[in-house]
């Protein structure tokens, strides 16, 4: 039981053909897309324990100030 169609052969493998590499090139962008969003992420990543850390050290040294400056009033009176 075979089907007839009445589409030629020729247009059916053009459409075929036009729909797999429609399939295929948006594969690849958004594959690309995906690179890109993980490159980003890695980035942010990276820059957010960076200020974490500068963050940090900005507390200690705060807190250090904050012995002296207290150290200083006593000393006063």
């Amino acid at each position: 039981m075979s089907k007839i169609y009445k589409t030629p052969l020729k247009r059916l493998c053009n459409f075929f053909e036009d729909s797999r590499d429609n399939w295929k090139n948006k594969t690849l962008e958004v594959k690309a897309e995906l690179k890109n969003t993980k490159k980003k992420f890695k980035y942010t990543k990276e820059k957010l324990s960076a200020i974490k850390t500068e963050n940090s050290e900005l507390k200690k040294q705060l807190h250090v100030l904050e012995l002296a400056l207290e150290s200083e009033k006593k000393m006063m009176y």
